[in-house]
This record gives C-alpha cells, structure tokens and sequence, in this order.
C-alpha cells in the first residue's frame, strides 16, 4: 500500500493538472471545437479527476466534516447541485441523433418555414 504522505505530497499536483485538463477540454467540447481525441481525452480525465477526488476525501474527511457544518459552505454545496439538476433537466432533450432522439429531414428543432 502506498504511504499517505507520499499520496498526500503528490495528491494535489495531480488533481490540480486533471482539472485544469478537463476544464480546458471540457470548454473546447462546449465551443464544440471538434479537435481529434479530444473527447476521449476529456472523458478519462475527468475519470481520473473524479477518483482523486474521492481519495482527497477520504485523506481529509474529518476537515470536510467540520467545513459542512457551516451555512455558507452548505448553501454553496446546495446551490451548486440545484444548478447542476437543472441544467440537467434542462438540456433541450438533445440526445446521440438530435432533438428527441429522432434524426433525419423533419425532425428538427427548428422548423424551416420555407417548405
């Protein structure tokens, strides 16, 4: 098993470059700059984000525990998870093959008024 300070010493340059990556690939997905690989990139990286974060957790659950008794830091947690539901649910229905699912002439989101 590794030991924690040689975790904890190397912890935080990896979770800080998986963000940034993620950040940056996930902003270029978004622009829907369609550069090669760049979605499997963004995938496994915030894969790789995700996993160190909950070993972050664990290393420092007693300081999480404290920092979520306190109203602000909880009201930011909320906040933030209702903002993340509603864009969810807010996504337009987009999905693999367009709006609804459908794909093809007339399935459109928009409707050509000039038929």
């Amino acid at each position: 098993m590794l030991d924690k300070k040689f975790v904890r010493t190397n912890l935080h340059p990896a979770l800080m470059l998986s963000f940034l990556i993620a950040g940056v690939t996930g902003i270029l997905l978004l622009l829907h700059l369609d550069v090669r690989g760049i979605k499997h990139l963004h995938e496994w990286m915030s894969t790789i984000f995700l996993l160190l974060c909950v070993v972050h957790l664990f290393l420092n659950w007693k300081i999480f525990q404290i920092q979520f008794q306190k109203g602000p830091v909880l009201a930011t947690v909320l906040g933030i998870g209702l903002l993340s539901i509603l864009l969810l649910f807010n996504a337009g229905g987009q999905g693999k093959h367009g709006y609804g699912g459908r794909s093809g002439a007339g399935h459109s989101r928009h409707f050509n008024t000039y038929r």
